[in-house]
């Protein structure tokens, strides 16, 4: 009996060493992480299109073929839960199926708005939730495939309790409002929507129609995010609402759709100016919004990601947006911060009180 507290004495400081061991590596992969992430982020930032490849894609390419193929099924999903509101397309399908009288937005307005709001944020809240969720778990587990590695995770309470969260849901609910709003107009005001849902052939003429639509409101998307993203930013606009978004200098999933109203009806309302003003085709919609979803939940991460999209940059482009502040506005093309003189300089010193105007 005498021999059990030195056993236990040696078990103990071999713990301690363990620990240490632990300890001292979790340093030095973290060294080495920044380094890589310094390393991508000067790739990053001296190219307009990144090519494939041209960072650390295959030490930084963490998710495996099955997990690729689980979150391109969510991104599939997730294409209901887009802000700027697919499902009042749904909602027409719903009205033009005899499921309702197909005079009921005309008749009964109120009534329709009211239905198709509930019915859409139902389905934007239960898709956006599980696909942001998915994001979190990997940032929540692997500390070295964050954009910020040293950021650490509180979030360990319930879903709801976290503001960022409840902020998402009452945007989700809100691009509701918007969406169902744009079917009304378009039952009451025949023609002042410019989307078309006429059948499409092969011809030369049909085929330009679909690709020039699908450039052109891909183009408009992301002028009106980078103009609308620095106009946030005048001093005022950013200090009574913008900062609502900026109050998670370490970004996750849930934070894409974190904004302040005001915020949300400024971007979103934008991209809706399209529908008045663009001829579209519903392809031009389905491709643009999916792919806008994707990547802004995607960016919002806080995990290292980079597409295989040329002119896609990696998630550290709007992860450093976050981190700095007053920089790297754009959403998907860098040429918008690169003529405005936003983009990122590492000559440049940034803080949340140097403003960019």
């Amino acid at each position: 009996s005498g021999t059990m507290p030195q056993a236990t004495d040696l078990e103990r400081r071999n713990t301690s060493k363990q620990e240490e061991g632990d300890e001292d590596l979790r340093k030095v992969q973290l060294e080495k992480q920044l380094k890589l992430i310094e390393l991508n982020r000067f790739h990053g930032y001296n190219a307009t299109l990144k090519k494939p490849g041209q960072g650390e894609v295959t030490q930084l390419d963490y998710m495996t073929n099955s997990s690729k193929h689980l979150l391109g099924w969510l991104a599939l999903a997730s294409f209901f839960a887009t802000p700027q509101g697919i499902w009042c397309f749904l909602l027409g399908l719903w009205v033009c199926s005899g499921l309702s009288p197909p005079d009921a937005p005309l008749t009964h307005p109120f009534s329709t708005l009211v239905i198709s709001t509930l019915v859409t944020s139902f389905f934007s809240i239960s898709t956006f939730v599980p696909f942001a969720w998915y994001f979190d778990e990997i940032y929540r587990h692997n500390q070295l495939k964050r954009c910020q590695p040293k950021a650490t995770w509180n979030q360990n309470k319930p879903l709801l309790s976290r503001s960022e969260v409840r902020l998402a849901l009452s945007s989700l609910f809100l691009a509701a409002i918007l969406s169902s709003t744009i079917v009304l107009l378009h039952f009451h005001f025949p023609g002042l929507i410019t989307v078309t849902f006429d059948p499409i052939s092969f011809s030369v003429k049909d085929l330009s129609f679909l690709v020039a639509s699908t450039v052109g409101f891909f183009l408009w998307i992301d002028f009106w995010a980078y103009v609308s993203h620095r106009f946030l930013h005048i001093p005022f606009l950013y200090k009574n609402f913008h900062k609502w978004h900026h109050h998670y200098k370490q970004p996750t999933a849930f934070v894409a759709l974190a904004l302040h109203p005001i915020d949300m009806l400024i971007v979103q309302g934008g991209v809706f100016l399209a529908f008045f003003f663009l001829p579209l085709h519903p392809f031009s919609l389905v491709s643009n919004l999916l792919y806008v979803h994707y990547h802004n939940v995607v960016d919002h991460s806080g995990v290292y990601f980079e597409s295989w999209i040329p002119w896609q940059p990696t998630s550290l482009f709007h992860d450093d947006h976050h981190l700095l502040f007053h920089v790297n506005y754009g959403q998907t093309l860098t040429i918008w911060d690169r003529v405005g003189g936003t983009f990122y300089s590492s000559k440049k010193k940034y803080t949340e009180k140097t403003f960019s105007w």
